[in-house]
């Protein structure tokens, strides 16, 4: 783990920085919009902007553990196979275009 052989300030920082990124970068989108919608038609936007931020870093942590979990008990050659594959997958999934409901 070379995460853990850094100097302790250097491993806060970057665990820091990486979680402000992500955290940021997941306020968007679809949680946007909604937290717009639900603060506009209840009135009370920091109970909902809470609820989101714990539920993110609640998504975060179990996709961490499940990331580590399966990097330890998954061979690395096999593990590169496996991400390349299913990032093909997702892009393969991604050109597919959406049609519309019922």
């Amino acid at each position: 783990m070379a995460f853990l052989a850094q100097p302790p300030a250097a491993a806060m920082h970057a665990f820091l920085a990486s979680f402000l990124i992500v955290a940021v970068a997941e306020i968007g989108d679809r949680t946007q919009l909604l937290s717009f919608v639900l603060a506009s038609r209840f009135r009370r936007p920091v109970p909902i902007l809470c609820g989101i931020l714990i539920a993110t870093v609640a998504n975060h942590a179990v996709a961490a553990l499940i990331g580590s979990w399966l990097g330890a008990a998954v061979d690395g050659g096999a593990l590169r196979w496996i991400l390349g594959l299913s990032f093909l997958a997702m892009a393969a999934w991604a050109l597919v275009p959406d049609k519309l409901g019922e």
